[in-house]
């Protein structure tokens, strides 16, 4: 992804402040790691207070809150950016949607030959076995609160931070981080380092949802393309 224009700033305006940078890079390990950890803690010292998909809940809407009192005014920049030029937007959105369907194309036959065509992503399992017991959960959860959440820290944050300086780099950690949040908890807790391969299925949607974002200039076409994305992808698992 080569910069055309002159200047690496060019056709991409980020609307966050410096300090709301920091405080997205603050909570950004908190949100991959720091949370999760806690969840496990809390289930390892109370099991059976709550099920696996009211914790998933509960710990989206910590991070959804706390981002909305650190980055309110990001939020509400970026949704008046979108009412502005809503049909940007929505073509955002729709080339978003292309992107990730081709590079899903060129990806699936990658994992398919390197996993001798047994594919079993460890979220998905996960996710299929929560929603068992408690679909409404985790679908709030992983449909809304999720997209959310992922969004501002890793395009608004992650992309929206490197793209004035470099572009590949923008798309290239904003993607791997993305990838990467889906599947270290099962390497981590499997001591199974091979599953970092399942991190491949995240990149077509990890780019397509930064092309949204930089096409768009508004964090909420990306949270919207990224409901659909997993609105799609529920469908397909249940």
């Amino acid at each position: 992804m080569n910069e055309t224009n002159p200047g690496p700033q060019a056709g991409f305006q980020q609307l966050m402040t410096p300090t709301e940078r920091v405080l997205g890079w603050i909570w950004l390990p908190v949100n991959t790691f720091l949370l999760p950890i806690l969840a496990a803690v809390y289930v390892y010292a109370n099991p059976d207070q709550l099920s696996d998909g009211a914790l998933n809940l509960v710990t989206f809407a910590v991070s959804a809150v706390a981002l909305l009192l650190m980055l309110h005014r990001f939020w509400r920049e970026s949704f008046h950016r979108m009412l502005d030029r809503p049909g940007r937007c929505l073509g955002a959105m729709l080339l978003g949607g292309l992107v990730n369907y081709a590079l899903s194309l060129a990806v699936s036959p990658v994992l398919l030959l390197v996993l001798d065509g047994a594919v079993d992503n460890p979220n998905n399992a996960a996710l299929l076995e929560i929603a068992q017991q408690d679909l409404g959960m985790i679908k709030a959860a992983s449909v809304f609160l999720a997209p959310l959440v992922e969004e501002t820290l890793f395009r608004g944050v992650v992309f929206g931070s490197l793209r004035p300086k470099h572009r590949f780099w923008a798309y290239a950690l904003s993607t791997g981080l993305f990838a990467l949040l889906h599947v270290w908890q099962y390497i981590l807790v499997s001591a199974d380092a091979s599953l970092l391969v399942y991190a491949l299925q995240y990149i077509p949607s990890g780019v397509a949802l930064a092309c949204c974002y930089e096409r768009s200039g508004s964090i909420w076409p990306p949270v919207f393309l990224h409901m659909l994305l997993n609105t799609v992808a529920f469908t397909v698992l249940l």
